[in-house]
């Protein structure tokens, strides 16, 4: 449901973006991926997507959507982690992809303790 979401409110930004786009309307997404905040539980800092693809600063995020807001560009994804994986639906098979996406919400393996 999250990815589904996601993907609406980019389609719907770039199409009102469009149709506004000659009344100098400006409308804009900002796809920031995962953000260093207090909303990040334990359990999600324990996943795999977080262990491989570090949350960014808010602050860094925070200036990437103020920079998109000023240069009127319709998409801003932030890190360059973000934008690989925004693009890796483009060039991977959907039963690839879903290995993919399983194996990144899953909890890190435990290890042994010695």
């Amino acid at each position: 449901m999250y990815s589904a979401t996601k993907a609406f409110v980019i389609a719907f930004s770039q199409k009102v973006a469009a149709e506004l786009r000659e009344r100098g309307v400006i409308v804009t997404a900002l796809c920031p991926g995962q953000v260093d905040t207090l909303f990040n539980t334990p359990e999600m800092l324990s996943t795999n997507a977080y262990r491989t693809n570090k949350p960014e600063s808010a602050e860094r995020v925070a200036n990437a959507g103020v920079e998109l807001f000023l240069n009127g560009r319709e998409i801003r994804v932030v890190g360059w982690k973000n934008r690989l994986i925004a693009k890796l639906p483009l060039i991977t098979p959907g039963g690839i992809l879903m290995k993919i996406k399983m194996n990144l919400a899953s909890p890190q393996p435990l290890k042994p303790k010695i």
